[in-house]
């Protein structure tokens, strides 16, 4: 782990302690940040915080937020107008571009805590694949261990791992229309959620094009 992203996480954890005290379960760091891969101003630092009840989990994000214009590490990119608003939001709400899961153990457990509607959580949310990655490199900041449980890898779980990343990369296109590199950056995540959650060893590249058929040669 880079000695920044240590400062920035031991910062917010003093803060989430005060803020959350005794509601406070697990805080757990998964992905990148744990590593030397991760790069500032494009890389995200994945984070669960599992609480006793949902409180204050608005001023949590608040604080996250500030932390982030503190580091500058571009955790939460504003869009530049009302489509890519839009679209950014429905990656956020289906978990694609979100760093910050915040919820309660029964969240946790209905897939709720990855995606902010039923719907969505049952397209979209591959939680065996998900939770057996995550488990790969994650680490317990505070509290419990929250991925002891197995969760079972089920036949729909490598469909729905695709789907985010295909709809990332036909957003790309969109968004190319007011922000290149905004787009260039979602179809590299795409392709890079694609390796993680189908278990691929596809490479990012700058072109849209190729990112898309990446993921859409992979898509079982």
């Amino acid at each position: 782990m880079k000695s920044e992203v240590k400062l920035f996480l031991d910062e917010f954890l003093g803060i989430l302690k005060e803020l959350q005290r005794k509601n406070l379960i697990s805080f757990i760091v998964f992905g990148s940040a744990l590593t030397e891969r991760w790069e500032k101003g494009v890389s995200d630092i994945d984070m669960i915080i599992i609480i006793k009840e949902k409180i204050f989990a608005k001023e949590t994000i608040a604080i996250l937020k500030m932390l982030d214009r503190k580091y500058k590490f571009n955790l939460y990119q504003e869009p530049n107008n009302l489509f890519e608003r839009i679209i950014f939001k429905f990656l956020t709400d289906i978990g694609f571009k979100e760093s910050l899961f915040v919820g309660t153990e029964s969240q946790l457990k209905s897939d709720f805590i990855f995606c902010k509607h039923k719907l969505l959580a049952s397209l979209f949310i591959p939680k065996g694949l998900l939770f057996r990655n995550i488990k790969k490199n994650y680490k317990i900041f505070y509290g419990k261990d929250i991925f002891e449980r197995e969760y079972p890898i089920t036949v729909f779980d490598k469909l729905k791992a695709a789907s985010p990343s295909i709809c990332a990369c036909l957003f790309a296109f969109l968004v190319r229309l007011s922000n290149k590199e905004k787009a260039t950056n979602l179809s590299r995540t795409g392709v890079k959620w694609m390796n993680q959650n189908c278990n691929l060893k596809l490479e990012p590249t700058g072109s849209l094009w190729s990112n898309l058929f990446k993921v859409l040669l992979h898509h079982d």
